[in-house]
């Protein structure tokens, strides 16, 4: 219990209660006037018609990013993107629609990968134009390696002369191989990213000798040279030149992004194409084979049955999945409601749920219990509509996955019972870094 209560000591800290970060008055979609975020506070706001929310965070040193939008308070969107650009402001590096719809519903998740210190604005717009409501958005700065695996120094590769398609009669495939940095030019874009076969497009293929089984991931990347093919197709063929998968736009803004597990050793290819038949232009094509694995820790949050008037939650996604969860490097919230309006209260906070509950009934509060074994003891005001938002922010350290964290509300109430004393559910908690 000790090393429990060390470890969890950078979560009870005066902090406790600070407020996110709203997003600046409208129009804020600039480098100019996006609010800025700082790391670990989680923002929140509005989108109204055809609106996007910029926010501004700054890297002291090159960092993976967790980014992820929830539901807001009151009329919650329901289905976000999210864009990163550069400090330009124009270029994107990231455009990520739902992501983790099993604990998001249609809320956007997504982790990058070793970003340079510096600025970047992330943006959160409506799915469509016509999508509107509130949210809020978390972005936790993480050491590299955290989210996405550092990767090794890369070969670079370019592109053979044409015709390196080894379908036709004379061409010849690019030798290459995992861990390269292939740069090439698509001199006649392809009819689609269902298209393979198209006789008149240009298909780049790139031969890589795959030795052990292993994971092969082949992203189109930012930073072709002059004129740059910003819309591609990646397909990955086996020896008979047999398509096994291909991605459109999984990559930034309409690059490519394709992980394929590889079984059998052997040679395959990595295969680029422009979307349509307008989409020609430099690329670059990163392969990468099997990495060491990412650190693990599943955060959880279960609002556990109980109480006796008061209710004590996270806000529901649209799956009815929890849109908050206890993911360390970022800002924790539940809500507290069903409260008396403008009623004091405290928030029992603690690492255990006591081993017998204290029963509240012979003071005269029938049906209470307090279930934490309290640590902390934070009084607060409920508002006028009877509600109370809290939250327990966390560093990134990794040794805290896996720490629990129990919560609970004791309020105030003359009316419900002779002590004049009501208590919520308790929520059980478990910090980790992945949703």
């Amino acid at each position: 219990m000790n090393r429990l209560l060390f470890a969890a000591l950078p979560l009870f800290s005066p902090v406790l209660l600070a407020q996110g970060v709203l997003e600046s008055a409208e129009p804020n979609n600039s480098t100019a006037t996006a609010a800025v975020l700082p790391n670990g506070v989680q923002g929140y706001g509005d989108i109204t018609a055809g609106d996007e929310d910029w926010f501004k965070i700054t890297l002291a040193a090159a960092s993976d990013l967790k980014v992820w939008t929830g539901a807001g308070f009151l009329g919650p969107i329901g289905d976000t993107r999210v864009r990163i650009y550069a400090a330009d402001g124009v270029t994107i590096l990231a455009d990520v629609d739902d992501g983790n719809t099993a604990t998001h519903g249609y809320y956007t998740t997504f982790a990058v990968g070793n970003y340079a210190a510096g600025d970047y604005y992330v943006a959160v717009r409506g799915f469509g134009a016509t999508t509107v409501g509130a949210y809020t958005l978390d972005v936790v700065v993480a050491t590299p390696g955290t989210y996405a695996a550092v990767l090794p120094p890369l070969t670079s590769v370019a592109e053979s002369a044409e015709d390196n398609d080894p379908r036709h009669v004379a061409g010849v495939a690019t030798a290459s191989n995992l861990f390269t940095l292939n740069g090439g030019n698509t001199v006649a874009g392809a009819g689609g990213s269902t298209d393979f076969d198209v006789a008149a497009a240009d298909y780049d293929f790139y031969a890589l000798n795959i030795t052990s089984p292993g994971l092969v991931t082949m992203e189109t990347i930012t930073g072709a040279a002059a004129p740059a093919n910003t819309d591609t197709v990646i397909h990955f063929a086996d020896s008979t030149f047999t398509r096994l998968a291909y991605d459109d736009e999984g990559g930034a803004g309409s690059l490519s992004l394709l992980s394929y597990n590889v079984t059998t050793p052997g040679t395959y290819y990595a295969v680029v194409s422009g979307w349509g038949s307008g989409s020609t232009g430099n690329y670059l094509l990163r392969v990468t084979g099997p990495l060491a694995p990412l650190p693990t820790g599943q955060a959880s949050v279960t609002m556990q049955s109980g109480g006796c008037g008061p209710n004590l939650s996270t806000r529901p996604a649209g799956t009815g999945s929890g849109s908050e969860l206890p993911v360390l490097g970022s800002q924790f919230w539940v809500d507290g409601t069903g409260l008396q309006p403008n009623t004091l209260l405290f928030r029992v906070i603690g690492l255990l749920p006591r081993n017998v509950p204290f029963n509240l009934g012979p003071l005269g509060a029938p049906g209470c219990q307090i279930e934490v074994n309290g640590l902390d003891a934070s009084a607060g005001i409920s508002d006028a509509a009877g509600v109370l938002f809290w939250n327990v922010n966390s560093p990134f350290t990794l040794a805290l996955i896996g720490l629990p964290l129990e919560q609970q509300l004791v309020a105030l109430d003359s009316g419900a019972n002779a002590l004049g004393v009501v208590v919520s559910n308790r929520v059980s908690t478990l910090w980790g870094i992945t949703h």
